[in-house]
């Protein structure tokens, strides 16, 4: 397999349209309503956001 064709199927796997991303963020919302608790859940949203912005950070890209 050439490189090519490794970038085009890595890309077609990659490739989500708006509804997928909506629908997976409604299902996990779902689930995490019923199963835990609110403060845990921002917890772990600072977390992840933390975790996002530092890997910006570190790669020299801006925030905004």
């Amino acid at each position: 397999m050439t490189a090519a064709q490794r970038q085009h199927r890595l890309a077609v796997f990659f490739r989500w349209d708006w509804s997928t991303v909506l629908g997976i963020n409604y299902l996990g919302i779902s689930i995490a309503v019923e199963n835990i608790p609110p403060a845990l859940m921002c917890a772990t949203r600072f977390l992840v956001a933390g975790a996002y912005a530092g890997l910006l950070r570190r790669t020299g890209r801006s925030i905004r």
